[in-house]
């Protein structure tokens, strides 16, 4: 008899026709009996895994019972769940995750994209009408609304004044910082609306 370790079934039983002695006849019959318990074994843990309980399907795939139940596994008729069954269903779940979180971030890259667009588009309408000119540069807005709110600025600084000089004698102070605390609060506003 040859000195390969046979692997299959199939290939002990052949060996069956050069048997030569009791001895490889008894090594036959026991790797014959070996891979027989191997494949019962095998069949037995399949069929455990077609009739899981809820509690061996959730430990299975790693998630709660209640989680487990809620999400609409697939179950048997019986209310067991099947191992297989199990494992596609939460690959499918995995896949349909990362699908919807993959599009997520494209929806923001899009996005993303279309301002920065928007704001190449803008940028490229204000340069053409710059040269053409039709607008007025950033500079010269910004000297005109200085000089509009120190107006504006000196126009408040007179009103506390002008106020009290309304008022009877007796409460013309009073109302002069009244005004004062007024207007000073009025051009902070003003200050921090432009900053």
């Amino acid at each position: 008899m040859s000195n390969d370790e046979p692997t299959t079934l199939a290939d002990l039983i052949a060996l069956n026709d050069l048997v030569e002695s009791d001895e490889d006849a008894e090594y036959i019959t026991r790797q014959i009996e070996a891979i027989e318990r191997a494949d019962t074994e095998t069949a037995r843990q399949k069929q455990t895994l077609e009739i899981l309980t809820q509690q061996a399907a959730a430990y299975l795939v790693s998630i709660s019972t209640k989680h487990l139940r809620d999400q609409g596994a697939a179950r048997n008729i019986d209310g067991t769940y099947n191992g297989r069954d199990l494992v596609e269903w939460l690959v499918g779940r995995k896949v349909d995750e990362a699908r919807k979180d993959w599009e997520r971030k494209s929806d923001k890259i899009d996005t993303a994209r279309e301002r920065q667009e928007d704001a190449r588009a803008d940028k490229l309408e204000i340069e053409a009408l710059m040269a053409q000119g039709k607008s007025i540069a950033k500079e010269e807005v910004e000297h005109d609304l200085s000089i509009a709110m120190s107006r504006i600025t000196n126009g408040l600084d007179t009103v506390p004044m002008l106020v009290a000089n309304l008022c009877p004698a007796d409460v013309k102070a009073t109302v002069k910082e009244q005004a004062e605390d007024l207007v000073r609060r009025i051009q902070r506003e003003m200050a921090a609306s432009f900053s």
